[in-house]
């Protein structure tokens, strides 16, 4: 990709990304219909690779995960403020056991230089876990900014990469 698209994209990225942390509600429902319509798109290819399946186990596993992919995507979709409830709720459950598997690699690697910063990512992690699940309307907004944050830092880190790329070809000329 040559050098100036690439900063185009990242630079799109992070004016995307100041967007979603500017309004935060509108980008949470946007990432819930978009988790709706990838969960849609699984039910599709599921029901696809039905007859393909081995055996009666595989036909049943493949038509029941169909219904939960189905029943999920239909849910999300036909309810999209409760779904990004239900989506912030799953983000800071996955937060709260993310957490604990930091708490474990930082008890085995804590005389280890830096294994304090693994430390305060286990506290961070499970602090945010518990306020996402604490507090519905909080939970909402932080998925939003959460979002704006990934592609803000996402954009940064790859307008500074296409600098270093370039600083690289640079010095092999």
């Amino acid at each position: 990709m040559k050098p100036s698209t690439s900063r185009l994209l990242a630079i799109l990225l992070i004016i995307g990304g100041v967007f979603c942390i500017l309004f935060p509600w509108a980008t949470a429902v946007a990432a819930e219909i978009f988790v709706g319509v990838a969960l849609l798109f699984a039910a599709v290819f599921t029901l696809l690779q039905l007859p393909y399946s081995s055996g009666a186990v595989g036909k049943v596993l493949c038509a029941v995960m169909f219904v939960l992919y189905l029943a999920a995507s239909v849910f999300l979709l036909k309810n999209p403020l409760e779904g990004t409830l239900v989506l912030a709720s799953a983000v800071g459950i996955i937060f709260l056991v993310e957490s604990i598997f930091l708490f474990i690699a930082w008890g085995k690697l804590r005389k280890n230089k830096g294994a304090a910063f693994i430390l305060l990512d286990g506290i961070l992690t499970i602090i945010l876990g518990a306020v996402m699940l604490a507090s519905p309307g909080i939970s909402m907004m932080l998925l939003g900014i959460l979002v704006g944050l990934n592609l803000l830092f996402t954009g940064i880190a790859s307008l500074v990469w296409t600098g270093v790329e370039r600083k690289l070809e640079q010095m092999e000329l």
